[in-house]
């Protein structure tokens, strides 16, 4: 109940901070109208989003001067935003750039706010995501579309970081002023309208209303007269008229206006999608340690029935009913479900606070305490006396079918009815056979909803078949162990007792079956994920890493860097680039001339220049060049630089190349044997390149550090082949022990239960412990033998579990991949299993020692006098 109650209250502390979040971004203006929609007919079609050439301004800011006309308006602002691309510490970044609004408070984390054109005001976040600080310089490129040649021109621009933004920000990643947005040579597209009352009406929701509508009709006349185009008639809310939505914001020619609850409302309808996926992550891992707890509680009321059946007897006998015992049974599993639920409230609680607090100190400042509500609290109390009950029921039939003869002959294990063990026999097969072939079908299909219904139905019937199955194994475990001479008889007796009880064994086996057989699939699934999708990047990009440059001191840094496995200088010349498939038609670059054995130290695939498409080896071009940035087969002209005689610009060449993500910019990699046939082709090693291969363990940070370091030393390095892999490993890895971190729950409930069961079985053991001392076992051979049946379970579990984990990670990697060019191959990370296999024997043994111990204290006389 503690992890239930945990995920319940952290789950409120994230929708709050969503709805702190929303509050925040629409704070400052009474209503915001979504001005994204607006367009002017045909100019849109062609891709422009600049000014009109015969109104001069854009449709957003006509409005915005129009709504200031309004009497209740204070002000009305148009804000829009920019698209640029950059670079930072060695890879490429795509940055969003809007007006700093004037109606919106905005809390600066460091720095100040932009004051100048050249600067920028980025949001944390971002920044941290780029290892931008405060002063840094971003440079940046842009795009304008040109009327009177029909084309994109690009442009520059370097701009110094002022300050960092504190909080969330949806709409951008960073601000500008309003003359540093107009200074940038980039069109601009319409964000939104912000509008702020007059004094008086500002917050006042019914004032608001009454505005929406004003500039519903507003907007509407404007369009009736030809001041504004009929927006987007695609859609239905296009059409002339005004539009009510289910959240009551209006919508007119195509453009939305919200009021400001309206607008943070939508955000959390938005955001609601996020709440759900973390509820439903938070409460079925709780589901699942639910499930195991009530498998250890139920067998805990079964061995306590068994340890009382002659007091039940004697009850009987003096004339207490079926439906009394039956009673008494099921309400002391109430009363310890409610004692047990009340702790786990408060140890839920504390757990939140721990938890929330660390966000707040490492990744999330602004997010909300924990908070025990009403809600939390009844649901822990509510699930734990309901589970707590059910899972006494069963036990409370056994008790109440207690004979008052019982208390007049020894206790005797009852054999197994014979119909229901066929039953469940041939209801387990079926289970298992149908849900293991529809994870393999899955896995070949591909159908990821096929694979976790078939390894549900399958995990379902291995359960169904533990009775079966578990008590055997651990017997024949025992019968092996057995014939070490030193465990002869501990090892004998531990087997005899698995099987004479086989439910206790199965119920205590499965609880830690099921925990071990998650943990198991998700770490072998989170490697094979590694390991397939390491596979695809490599046949991708077979080289890391590339700079632009070659120099002893960039040789030196390469050779000092921990993750830089290997590096090679390539030879190079200027040359011209032509080709219709290029931005510009012809360009000033540079053609490096390698072949396969160049890469032979660094790449990870057999052939860097071989064409995906099967035609043969190819040249490589770096992505910038190209007007199209899809993959694939292009034309390029290679026209080396004049040498002066005159020849040179004759001594041109055509050859198909293709867009590879490493090639530096500007630049194309040639394989030999294709400039072979160019006679006339010839190339000095006037300007080289560098390419290396990145240690697959380097992380992020590691990447950073490397592109600082080449930075400073005069080069331009490009990791995003490196960048990539080590960021899917770093979300693989931080999700891998976020799940295991839930998971732990469950095993610790399960581990629990070994030493519930054991601790238990004392009672009914006391006069097996006492004829085994008198016939001569010393106390060390009873808990030898106590700690051994533990042992054998948790191994058990864990060679049963870890089987069926491999088979679950493989089959689920398998079906989410789909795709016939990409082979997942199971990759067993042994050091991590070796760790799991090492903590769950160990915890078995601790779970063991104090049963043990007591058993091993019962005194011979005593234990066969008692009656």
């Amino acid at each position: 109940m503690a992890f239930v109650v945990s995920a319940v209250i952290l789950l409120g502390s994230f929708n709050r901070t969503m709805e702190t979040q929303a509050e925040a971004d629409a704070a400052g203006a009474d209503l915001v109208i979504n001005a994204g929609a607006l367009t002017w007919g045909d100019r849109a079609a062609s891709g422009q989003q600049g000014a009109d050439a015969a109104l001069g301004q854009r449709p957003d800011q006509i409005i915005a001067e129009a709504i200031n006309g309004l009497d209740a308006v204070a002000e009305a602002e148009a804000l829009s935003y920019v698209f640029l691309e950059g670079a930072a510490t060695g890879t490429n970044l795509v940055l969003l750039a809007g007006d700093l609004p004037s109606t919106a408070t905005i809390d600066l984390a460091e720095g100040s706010m932009p004051e100048s054109q050249d600067e920028i005001l980025l949001a944390k976040d971002f920044a941290e995501s780029y290892a931008l600080e405060v002063g840094d310089t971003l440079p940046v490129t842009t795009e304008r579309f040109n009327d009177e040649t029909d084309v994109v021109d690009q442009g520059s621009a370097e701009l110094r970081v002022s300050g960092l933004a504190a909080g969330s920000h949806r709409s951008v990643s960073g601000y500008l002023t309003p003359d540093g947005l107009q200074a940038l040579d980039a069109d601009q597209s319409p964000s939104s309208i912000r509008v702020a009352l007059a004094k008086g009406a500002q917050g006042d929701p019914a004032a608001q209303e009454t505005v929406q509508q004003e500039i519903a009709t507003l907007i509407a006349s404007m369009v009736e007269r030809g001041e504004l185009p009929a927006g987007d008639t695609s859609t239905e809310n296009a059409e002339p008229g005004i539009f009510t939505q289910t959240d009551g914001s209006l919508v007119v020619a195509g453009v939305e206006i919200h009021t400001n609850q309206q607008i943070i409302d939508a955000w959390i309808t938005d955001l609601t999608g996020q709440s759900t996926a973390v509820a439903s992550i938070g409460l079925g891992f709780g589901a699942i340690a639910v499930f195991v707890a009530s498998l250890v509680i139920s067998n805990t009321f079964q061995v306590l029935v068994a340890s009382r059946s002659r007091t039940m007897a004697l009850l009987r006998a003096i004339g207490a009913t079926p439906g009394q015992l039956r009673r008494a049974t099921v309400a002391e599993g109430a009363l310890l479900g409610l004692l047990g639920s009340m702790v786990g409230v408060f140890l839920g609680w504390a757990a939140a606070i721990g938890i929330a607090t660390a966000a707040q100190q490492l990744w999330q400042e602004n997010f909300e305490s924990a908070q025990l509500n009403a809600l939390s609290v009844a649901i822990g109390l509510a699930l734990g006396v309901s589970v707590t009950v059910l899972a006494a029921v069963r036990p409370a039939l056994h008790a109440g079918r207690t004979s008052p003869m019982a208390a007049l002959r020894p206790a005797e294990v009852a054999p197994e009815d014979q119909r229901t063990y066929k039953r469940r026999t041939v209801l387990g097969i079926l289970f298992t056979a149908g849900g293991l072939g529809g994870v393999l079908l899955a896995a070949t299909l591909p159908e990821p909803l096929l694979g976790v219904t078939g390894a549900l139905l399958g995990f379902t019937g291995v359960l169904v078949l533990g009775r079966r199955l578990l008590p055997a194994a651990v017997s024949g475990l025992g019968q092996v162990v057995a014939m070490w001479p030193r465990l002869r008889v501990p090892g004998r007796l531990a087997a005899q007792n698995a099987s004479a009880v086989p439910g206790r064994t199965a119920v205590t086996a499965s609880a830690l079956l099921i925990g071990v057989t998650l943990v198991s699939t998700m770490t072998m699934g989170a490697t094979t994920a590694q390991f397939s999708l390491g596979q695809e990047l490599s046949e991708r990009n077979p080289v890391d890493a590339s700079l632009g440059d070659s120099s002893e001191e960039i040789d030196r840094v390469l050779k000092d860097s921990p993750i830089v496995v290997g590096h090679q200088s390539l030879p190079g010349a200027p040359a011209t680039l032509e080709g219709e498939s290029l931005e510009t038609g012809s360009t000033q670059g540079r053609v490096v001339l390698a072949d396969e054995s160049s890469f032979e130290d660094i790449t990870r695939r057999d052939s860097v220049f071989l064409d995906e498409t099967g035609g043969g080896p190819v040249a490589l071009i770096s992505p910038d060049l190209l007007d199209d940035r899809e993959q694939g087969r292009i034309e390029v002209a290679l026209v080396p630089a004049d040498a002066g005689d005159g020849r040179a610009s004759e001594a041109t060449t055509t050859l198909p190349a293709v867009a590879t993500p490493w090639v530096p910019t500007d630049t194309v990699v040639v394989p030999s044997a294709l400039i072979e046939e160019a006679e006339q082709w010839s190339l000095e090693n006037t300007d080289a390149m560098t390419v290396m291969q990145i240690s697959e363990a380097a992380t992020m940070g590691d990447l950073t550090r490397l592109g600082d370091e080449v930075g400073a030393s005069g080069g331009d390095v490009f990791l995003d082949a490196a960048m990539a892999r080590a960021s899917y490993t770093e979300v693989i890895d931080t999700v891998l022990v976020i799940v295991l971190v839930l998971l732990a729950a469950s095993v610790l409930v399960s581990v629990v239960g070994v030493s519930n069961t054991l601790a238990l079985s004392v009672f009914e053991r006391r006069r097996e412990a006492a004829l085994l001392r008198a016939l001569g076992m010393t106390r060390g051979s009873v808990g030898v033998m106590v700690t051994l049946e533990a042992v054998l379970m948790a191994v058990v579990a864990l060679g049963l579990g870890s089987v069926l984990g491999a088979f679950f990670a493989w089959g689920g990697v398998s079906s989410l991949v789909g795709r016939d060019d990409v082979s997942v191959a199971l990759s067993v990370p042994w050091g991590r299993m070796g760790m799991i296999w090492g903590v769950t024997i160990l915890a078995a043994v601790l779970a063991s020692v104090i049963p043990a111990r007591s058993l091993s204290r019962t005194p011979p006389a005593s234990g066969l006098s008692a009656q």
